[in-house]
């Protein structure tokens, strides 16, 4: 009998398309239960790590069948968590400068440059709308966990989601792998509650489920197995599916050829062979397993030193029952005197090899307690945010591979965007983004119309900071300190700021004047004219439409043939208003020698 592979979905001559489609399920369901039977240390790894971070035995490893004090109650009350507090301080690094991928553009063309301005705007929007700075960090920490972290980009509904995934429901063949190739097959399985099948499909029919899907656990009863995969194309283009199935019956199925799956992956470390790699777990358990023991024996010499014992000679008349723990207690005694027994210990050393060790696992990572802590050694100061930052960055070189692949990670995200609303087709055509420009009541919306005519070649990538209003409040009282010294508030204003100041509002009054003249230049770039007044900022406005002037006449297709003229009309009145403006001033000053003063003394006594 011929096997029925899963991707392959022409119903062969003389059987029935509805069986065919049961034996197609059935075939995915297996396939993926023999690859994480064959794999199954791998997920008794990731349970194993994961208790050891969270402290607790997580609910998604069940399946349904769970015990209520597994996963309420802490797995350890007796010793400190090395792995979770390295993992939090490598995860506040992650988190401490987050970044939005932006699109840049090249070329010659002054119109191509334009649509990648505007397809800037377009991701900065969808990457705040999607939370993806958020799905971004658990997958850092999923990382952490299990080696990997992976992100979902969906399209659904009109609404463009990121989604997470969680580590252990992620079934990779690592022999695909085995060339360090990427894989061809990447699943997605989840044991999930029946009713939730039902109202993600409708149309589910809800079968019988098999409990033993795997030896090592068993699925809950009105629990199934839900098993999503997508299958690359060959080199000539086929073989190439989407299939979900659930129950021995496909919920979801089309055909996929694309060279690219809406799955983002993020490795910890780089894989030696294979797709999986050493965790940050991984590497932190030798540490923690010697602490483990260093604090248990701490324990057991502490209990010694607290319960003396008393050496009495067995001739020795003692009433063992007069022997209680009361204060200015009278014992007797007859013949010779009993001794309390002094047993040495080595305490201190305990504790200093407790320290070396807590210290030994902070520099494996390249890391320092002071900065896990929230300290900073003496010499640096705390009004020296330069200085600050320099100490924090030392500790960045240890893990630049790391963090690298988190930029491409993140990078990978956007390149999902754009991909997966092309792959729409015509139902993007209605998903559209809010970009907020410089003043919060003028939001710009921008739809997938108007930017998926851009072609990759266009441009290419880079990161960017993200807006103000993401910073934490650290942050937000640093670029406070730094604006008081470059003198954009007011000295009476930071005050009334300091506890949540509206970085927004301070920064808009000062961007006014800029805006302006942004908007003079998109006024001449469209072929349009106005003179500027005499308010216009002309000390940042001159330079800044001269370097605009520069900028146009690098491009050779695309700009208005009126841009360039309108740009030195500009220039020309501008430099004019500016010079009447300072002879104005100067023939209102007085002249030298001149006391405003003069001729009122004696006026007011």
């Amino acid at each position: 009998m011929q096997t029925v592979k899963w991707w392959n979905a022409e119903v062969p001559t003389g059987v029935l398309e509805d069986e065919y489609s049961r034996d197609r399920a059935a075939a995915l369901l297996t396939e993926t239960a023999a690859i994480e039977q064959r794999q199954g240390s791998w997920h008794e790894f990731n349970l194993w790590n994961s208790t050891l971070f969270y402290n607790r035995e997580l609910p998604a490893f069940r399946w349904g069948n769970l015990a209520a004090d597994q996963e309420l109650f802490p797995a350890n009350l007796r010793t400190e968590n090395l792995v979770k507090s390295i993992g939090e301080s490598m995860l506040s690094k992650a988190c401490s400068q987050p970044l939005i991928p932006s699109p840049v553009p090249h070329g010659e063309s002054y119109t191509a440059k334009r649509a990648v301005e505007k397809l800037q705007k377009f991701i900065a929007a969808t990457w705040i709308q999607t939370s993806s700075e958020n799905a971004s960090v658990q997958a850092f920490l999923d990382a952490y966990v299990s080696s990997i972290g992976a992100a979902e980009v969906i399209y659904q509904n009109d609404t463009l989601s990121v989604e997470p995934i969680f580590f252990d429901n992620i079934i990779i063949d690592n022999r695909e792998c085995t060339n360090r190739s990427p894989p061809r097959t990447v699943r997605k399985r989840m044991a999930m509650p029946r009713v939730a099948v039902e109202a993600m499909y409708p149309d589910f029919k809800g079968g019988e489920q098999d409990r033993n899907y795997v030896e090592y656990r068993e699925v809950a009863p009105d629990w199934v197995i839900f098993v999503e995969a997508y299958r690359r194309p060959d080199a000539k283009g086929k073989g190439g599916r989407h299939t979900a199935v659930c129950c021995n019956e496909i919920l979801a199925d089309e055909a996929w050829k694309e060279d690219w799956i809406p799955i983002v992956f993020l490795h910890w470390a780089d894989p030696g062979s294979g797709f999986f790699s050493s965790s940050g777990v991984e590497e932190c358990i030798p540490y923690q397993v010697t602490q483990n023991e260093l604090n248990d024996a701490i324990k057991n010499v502490q209990d010694i030193c607290s319960r003396p014992r008393i050496i009495a000679h067995a001739n020795s008349g003692i009433d063992i029952n007069q022997w209680d723990n009361e204060f200015g207690r009278i014992l007797g005694y007859t013949g010779t005197e009993p001794k309390p027994f002094q047993w040495p210990t080595n305490l201190n050393d305990l504790y200093q090899e407790r320290e070396r060790n807590r210290a030994a696992a902070y520099s494996y990572f390249g890391l320092s307690e002071m900065s896990a802590n929230a300290d900073l050694p003496q010499q640096v100061r705390l009004d020296s945010s330069a200085g600050v930052r320099e100490f924090k960055n030392m500790e960045d070189a240890r893990h630049l591979r790391l963090w690298t692949r988190y930029e491409q990670f993140r990078l990978q995200i956007a390149h999902r965007f754009i991909d997966v609303l092309g792959r729409a087709g015509s139902k993007s055509s209605k998903f559209q983004v809010s970009y907020m420009g410089g003043e919060k009541s003028s939001a710009e919306m921008i739809s997938w119309n108007d930017i998926k005519e851009v072609q990759k070649e266009q441009y290419t990538w880079t990161l960017e900071a993200v807006p103000l209003s993401s910073q934490s409040p650290a942050a937000r009282r640093e670029t406070l300190a730094a604006w008081q010294a470059q003198g954009k508030i007011k000295p009476n204003d930071d005050v009334a700021m300091i506890g949540n100041p509206d970085l927004e509002r301070i920064d808009e009054q000062e961007m006014a004047g800029k805006d302006d003249i942004k908007r003079y230049m998109e006024l001449m770039e469209a072929g349009e004219y106005e003179s500027p007044a005499e308010y216009t900022d002309f000390t940042w406005g001159i330079p800044e439409v001269v370097a605009n002037l520069k900028r146009l006449k690098r491009f050779k297709t695309g700009v208005h043939p009126e841009a360039i003229a309108l740009h030195e009309k500009w220039i020309l009145e501008a430099i004019n208003t500016q010079k009447s403006a300072i002879m104005a001033m100067q023939q209102q000053m007085p002249a030298p020698g001149f006391d405003p003063n003069e001729g009122l003394q004696g006026v007011v006594q």
